[in-house]
């Protein structure tokens, strides 16, 4: 055993100092420090002591949503809602807690992304909100069952377009696009949204753009409320979604859907009178579904742009070239503010950087072209410069629910210092600053979608009274610049595209410099092409850039409407309260599972502290072979980052040992404790005092040791796989590594069965090229047992994960060995028509060869085997998410072979949820 330790332990050491492929993600967020709520009409709103200051603007916006909500779904007017804030600068998705019905929320607003991140915390909280009311007016929490039906039943499209309608209009960010999509043929047909859950990030924005649309021409066109109606009845009484959908609307799905294409085709129509641009560096930018933000010219052959080319979501990476040459990324994870220093010859940018409580927060850095960066400003969540004056870098800052306009000298340390505080009151979308008259730029928004773009001095102490309103706007301004002694920005004038203007000081007027078909959604104005600005703009359902001249005619002239008062919000009455812990409760309801005889059935209760910190879960279980009894318990707490479980089981199971069928009962109570090693990694160790007994032997024949079987613990598990479409059945780049120690005792727990238990697994999956992908599996493990014990976890191999070609264990001993090596690729499979009512989303096909062999004494003699495998995406009555594998494999040098297949229904949390 020593010497199998120290290998194994060898290449678990390597796993922890190795980097790992592509991690993207953090899944360690939990609330950290103290916590406090505030009770208001209507709201309870929970939020960490940092953000005290901000919570009177913050309930005053949420009041205003909710009171036009509830107006909507009438029956919920005294529905108070919850809510749950935190400060984080990392990217988290705004939830809606389907079981409990409460709101996440982060309150950290990104600006300058072109995605849904750009929402503001306010329309962040009306979609939540409205997907809450939704799920509240169609059925009460406690009868979740008939929210699990209704959810299969209707298309995920559908709900998430009823909620985007109802929470706010649609912006022209979002109709720019879908204009776009219409006038290149792009539009999604109704089996194309049918798959919205498991398409890339970019790609499911674009679809909830195409629903909102969709809902909201149909109201406008057949009948007013059939969303709310339609979803109510089909909760009441489960029909199909295509009846119900005639019933309540009056036309065919179909019918309503052809009215709808020819509808926005006519809107894109319109923009046929537009220019075309004058496109850039195509072949390097262009991409279909990427962003491309801040493209600067910095030389006559040099360029440098932030991309978010190598993700699938809004995440950016900082890219140069220089003449010819291919593109190379200078740093990954980027926030895509960028400027340039001449005088350096570097670059300022804000990455995300790992702090001292695992989470990722945004630091600002320079960059050489050379790749060589260096922190300037450790100050958590510095997202944006802004500008050089002096030697000192300018930049933004949030913290607190406040902004700051920074500054920092590079060559000193802590040298950091706040020009502007925009306070709490307001809340500035976009910044951009003029130091030749030494004023600071800024779009604030009063209102749901009023929107005004202003000024104050750069110095200023009083950022209210010295605000001076240049133009209040019912719409987008965006994509601040000052340059050239004038400031430059896009507007929606006519709430269709968002076209670059700049604003004539003089006249007092607003001037329109282009009339682009895919509008503009970014502005760079570089010291090398001072004649030209260049702009993103959209171009055939990607990205690209085109070059607008500086003084070129002028479309259109509009009078600046500066006639705007600033009053500030009624803010509702609120009492603060101190943060304890608070369960909710989820009644019981219905449990349904598998354990290794077949089906179980039960019920299944569950309490929960509202920041995550603690949970009880209960659920009572009944085996439907065993025909016996159990329950299923767990109590968890967290203390920061450390994670404390106890779980206390008793249920009877059945299972195989040499070949002898036999069911066993398990009484067992383990402790457990998790800690957080790196982003991608967790360590759980523990103990379990487990006491195992012979129910009932079928077979006969030989069974496991019965008794005490208290063990101690210890795992590792590292997860980092690249975020894309469908990664859960076809992982393209990253690495799933897991490893265990167990070791029975007798002196401290008192157990009656001694053994060490050591294994890792190791999956490593390599892109080969935009196709294919090749996979490196390993497992390595061995089992020593002292006193002739016979444990029901002795090793073996076999089945349709490990040694494919044999159908069910063929060995089984003390000491695994198995490696593998498989490469894939997507195939577009279609299903007989016979099959109609099943959609094929996404299917994979791939060849495997796999060695392996499991021994008690002796050398190992490896089997082998190879194979053929095909992985699909379906959708059940095109509706129904599940997974499906089938394989075949052959052992080499013989004639026995396996046929293999299975259906996974993991993928209906997100549908559900």
């Amino acid at each position: 055993m020593k010497n199998k330790g120290l290998y194994l332990t060898t290449l678990f050491v390597l796993m922890l100092v190795s980097v790992a492929f592509g991690t993207e993600l953090d899944e360690v967020y939990k609330h950290y420090g103290s916590y406090s709520y505030v009770e208001a009409e209507g709201l309870r709103i929970y939020y960490p002591d940092s953000l005290k200051e901000a919570i009177p603007r913050i309930a005053s916006g949420f009041s205003r949503i909710r009171n036009r909500l509830v107006k909507v779904f009438e029956k919920d007017n005294g529905f108070a809602v919850s809510v749950i804030l935190n400060e984080h600068d990392d990217i988290v998705e705004s939830t809606a807690d389907s079981k409990f019905d409460f709101i996440n929320l982060c309150v950290f607003d990104e600006m300058d992304t072109l995605s849904a991140r750009s929402y503001s915390l306010e329309k962040r909280f009306a979609l939540s909100l409205a997907k809450t009311l939704i799920k509240k007016s169609s059925s009460n929490v406690s009868f979740q069952w008939r929210r699990f039906v209704a959810m299969l039943l209707m298309p995920h499209w559908f709900v998430e377009g009823c909620a985007l309608n109802y929470a706010f209009p649609m912006d022209t960010l979002q109709y720019s696009r879908l204009l776009d999509m219409a006038r290149n043929g792009n539009l999604y047909s109704l089996d194309d949204l049918n798959t919205i859950t498991s398409q890339t990030t970019l790609a499911k924005e674009e679809m909830l753009f195409q629903a909102h649309s969709m809902l909201a021409y149909w109201e406008s066109t057949f009948k007013k409320g059939a969303d709310l109606e339609l979803i109510k009845s089909i909760v009441r009484k489960p029909v199909g979604f295509e009846t119900a959908f005639k019933k309540y609307y009056g036309v065919s799905l179909a019918e309503a859907y052809d009215s709808y294409v020819k509808y926005i085709s006519l809107e894109s129509g319109n923009l046929s009178s537009f220019t075309e641009p004058n496109f850039l560096d195509v072949d390097y930018l262009k991409s279909d579904n990427k962003i491309f933000r801040s493209y600067l010219r910095i030389s006559d052959d040099e360029r440098i742009w932030v991309s978010s080319q190598r993700y699938t979501t809004e995440n950016y990476d900082l890219y140069y070239r220089k003449g010819i040459q291919k593109p190379i990324i200078l740093l990954r994870n980027v926030h895509p503010g960028v400027i340039y220093d001449y005088a350096n010859k570097e670059i300022v940018i804000a990455c995300y950087s790992v702090m001292a409580k695992r989470e990722k927060r945004l630091t600002l850095w320079r960059v050489t072209l050379d790749g060589r960066a260096r922190c300037i400003s450790s100050l958590a969540s510095s997202f944006k410069p802004l500008g050089i004056k002096d030697g000192r870098v300018y930049f933004l800052r949030s913290t607190s629910g406040a902004i700051s306009v920074m500054s920092v000298s590079p060559n000193e340390n802590k040298s950091e210092k706040i020009e502007v505080s925009f306070g709490i009151r307001i809340r500035p979308l976009d910044v951009a600053l003029d130091f030749d008259n030494n004023r600071v730029f800024f779009t604030f928004q009063s209102s749901e979608t009023l929107t005004h773009l202003a000024y104050v001095p750069l110095y200023s102490k009083d950022i209210e009274k010295d605000t001076k309103i240049i133009h209040s706007w019912d719409g987008e301004i965006r994509a601040l610049n000052y340059c050239n002694g004038r400031l430059w920005f896009a507007f929606d004038k006519n709430h269709t595209t968002i076209q670059l203007f700049s604003w004539n000081e003089k006249e007092g007027c607003l001037e329109q410099y282009t009339n682009l078909p895919g509008g503009v959604w970014d502005i760079k104005i570089s010291d090398s092409a001072k004649n030209t600005i260049d702009v993103t703009t959209l171009n055939n359902g990607g990205f690209s850039i085109a070059s607008v001249p500086l003084n070129g005619d002028i479309v259109e002239k509009l009078s600046a409407n500066s006639s705007f008062a600033y009053n500030e919000a009624v803010c509702p009455t609120i009492k603060t309260h101190r943060y304890r812990t608070e369960f909710s409760t989820s009644l019981w309801k219905p449990a349904l599972g598998k354990d290794a005889s077949g089906n179980v059935i039960g019920v299944y209760s569950m309490r929960t502290d509202r920041l995550g910190r603690s949970s009880i879960v209960l659920a009572p279980t009944y085996g439907l072979k065993s025909h016996k009894w159990g329950y299923t318990s767990d109590f968890m707490r967290r203390f920061d980052l450390l994670k404390v479980d106890l779980s206390f089981n008793d249920y009877t199971t059945k299972r195989s040992y040499m070949d002898n069928d036999y069911y066993e009962r398990v009484k067992s109570n383990r402790f457990g404790f998790e800690y957080p090693l790196r982003l991608d990694m967790a360590l759980e160790f523990g103990f379990d005092l487990a006491k195992r007994s012979i129910s009932k032997n079928e077979g006969g024949g030989l069974v496991p040791t019965a008794g005490k079987d208290h063990y101690y613990f210890i795992n590792v598990k590292q997860k980092s796989i690249r975020t894309e479409p469908y990664n859960n059945i076809f992982p393209r780049k990253g690495r799933l590594v897991e490893f265990r120690y167990k070791r029975g005792d007798d002196t401290l727990f008192g157990g009656d069965m001694l053994y060490d238990s050591l294994a890792l697994k190791w999956d490593e999956y390599i892109p080969l090229n935009s196709l294919y992908v090749l996979t490196l599996s390993s497992y390595m493990a061995c089992d020593n047992k002292l006193n002739d014990i016979r444990r029901p976890e002795d090793l073996s191999l076999g089945g349709e994960k490990y040694m494919r070609a044999f159908d069910d264990s063929y060995d089984s001993g003390d000491n695994l060995r198995y490696v593998s090596i498989a490469i894939a690729r997507p195939v577009r499979l279609e299903l007989p028509r016979k099959f109609s009512s099943v959609r094929n989303e996404f299917s994979t096909i791939g060849v495997f060869y796999e060695l392996g062999d499991v021994k008690s004494e002796g050398k190992f003699d490896y089997y082998y085997d190879r194979g053929l495998e095909v992985t699909s995406k379906l959708l059940l009555f095109k509706r129904i998410p599940t997974s499906f594998k089938a394989g075949y494999a052959v052992r080499n040098g013989q004639k026995e072979h396996d046929t293999y297949f299975n259906f996974y229904f993991d993928d209906l949390k997100e549908v559900l949820d």
